[in-house]
C-alpha cells in the first residue's frame, strides 16, 4: 500500500528515520546481503586478475543489484513485508534494469565531466528512474519519462536533498579512504549499517511522496 508524504526535503528524511528506527532488523538482513556481495568483492580482487573480473561484476550484477537494494527499501517504506529476497528481484528483468542503470551511468558521468551542469540536470531529472523500473516494472524509456514527470517542479528539493546525502556519504567514507586506521575502521562501519540503509529509505521516501503526489493531481 502506497502512502503520501510530507512534500519536503525534512519529510523524507523525517519518513526514512522513522523507517529506519521502526524497520531496522529487515533493513540490517539486507544490508548484509549488500555487506556479502562487498565481501565477495574483495575476494575476487585477491585473486590473479580478480581486479578486472570485479569491476566486470560491478558493472553488470551490481547495477541491478543496486536496484533491488532500491526496491527493497521502497517495500519497506510502504509498510510492506518485504524478505532481503526482494533485492534479487530485478533479475528476473535483468536486461531491462541493468540498460537503464547503464544508461544512466553513462550520460550522468559524461555530463559531469564534459560539462557538470549536464550531468546535475540529468540526475535531477532521471534519478528516481531506478526506482520506477522496479516498482512499476516499466521498460527504461517509460522510466525515465516517469522520473521527469515526478521531478517536474521539484528538482529544486531534489538537488538539496542530493547535495545532504552525498555531503553524508563524502563525510563516512573520507577518513577509510585516508586510511586512518581505527577511525577509518568506524567510519566504513557507519557508512555500511548506518547510512546506507537510512538514506536508503529516505531516498524511497522521496519517490513515493512524488509519485504520490502526481496521483492525487491526476486524480483530483
Amino acid at each position: 500500500m502506497e502512502r503520501s508524504y510530507d512534500l519536503t526535503v525534512d519529510g523524507w528524511f523525517s519518513c526514512g528515520w522513522h523507517t529506519f528506527k521502526s524497520r531496522n532488523r529487515q533493513l540490517f538482513s539486507g544490508v548484509m546481503v549488500l555487506f556479502a556481495y562487498s565481501l565477495a568483492l574483495l575476494f575476487l580482487g585477491s585473486l590473479p586478475g580478480g581486479s578486472v573480473i570485479g569491476i566486470g561484476v560491478q558493472l553488470t550484477l551490481g547495477l541491478v543489484l543496486a536496484a533491488g537494494w532500491m526496491n527493497f527499501c521502497l517495500r519497506l517504506v510502504r509498510g510492506e513485508d518485504a524478505s532481503p529476497a526482494v533485492i534479487f528481484s530485478p533479475f528476473s528483468r535483468f536486461w531491462q534494469v541493468w540498460s537503464l542503470a547503464a544508461l544512466l551511468s553513462v550520460l550522468i558521468a559524461a555530463g559531469l565531466l564534459l560539462f557538470v551542469v549536464p550531468g546535475l540536470y540529468w540526475l535531477l531529472k532521471f534519478g528516481l528512474s531506478m526506482f520506477a523500473v522496479v516498482d512499476r516494472e516499466t521498460s527504461p524509456q517509460e522510466s525515465m519519462r516517469l522520473s521527469e514527470r515526478l521531478t517536474r517542479g521539484h528538482k529544486g528539493k531534489m538537488l538539496v536533498f542530493y547535495g545532504i546525502t552525498m555531503g553524508l556519504y563524502g563525510l563516512s567514507v573520507f577518513p577509510f579512504a585516508m586510511q586512518r586506521g581505527m577511525l577509518g575502521a568506524i567510519s566504513i562501519s557507519i557508512y555500511s549499517f548506518v547510512l546506507t540503509p537510512f538514506l536508503g529509505v529516505t531516498y524511497a521516501s522521496a519517490y513515493d511522496s512524488l509519485l504520490s503526489c502526481r496521483r492525487e493531481i491526476a486524480e483530483g
